[in-house]
């Protein structure tokens, strides 16, 4: 799969790579980059203001779902495991993996804390900066459609 990418509206400067496989979960730009994972195990890192420079980070952990960026980290899903990347390193910081093999949905952040479900049905709360686990609760009636972290709550539905 090739992917194109412009540098500047006023004078438009191309560049395009190759990249094997799909991209899987969203592009992210932080601090003048994109940020993007594919099925062949990689992390993309793009600059923003010279997309001459792509780094491309081999993780060997699977499809790589990006889900937030933050600072130099990123933080993805690779089936029943969230990964927290160190981008300028292209290393793994911590690594969180279910205790029932089932694939992670979504996620989402609220202050030191990375809220996570899976396909069984169990909601997870994580500290960002450790990746050890806070909470974990099983709705074992069904899987979890989604969640919001709003205030002090957790909505589940």
């Amino acid at each position: 799969m090739s992917f194109c990418l412009l540098s500047l509206v006023k004078a438009p400067q191309w560049n395009s790579f190759t990249s094997q496989g799909g991209i899987y979960g969203r592009i992210f730009e932080s601090e003048r980059r994109l940020i993007f994972g594919t099925e062949n195990y990689k992390l993309f890192v793009v600059s923003t203001k010279d997309p001459r420079k792509i780094k491309s980070i081999d993780l060997n952990i699977g499809t790589v779902m990006p889900q937030e960026v933050k600072g130099n980290n990123a933080y993805v899903i690779s089936g029943d495991t969230f990964w927290k990347i160190d981008i300028k390193k292209g290393k793994p910081v911590w690594s969180f993996t279910t205790d029932n093999s089932y694939s992670l949905v979504r996620s989402e952040f609220k202050d030191e804390s990375i809220y996570l479900s899976d396909r069984k049905g169990s909601l997870y709360s994580l500290s960002v900066k450790s990746g050890k686990v806070n909470w974990k609760k099983d709705f074992q009636s069904s899987p979890i459609k989604d969640f919001l972290v709003l205030n002090d709550r957790v909505l589940v539905c």
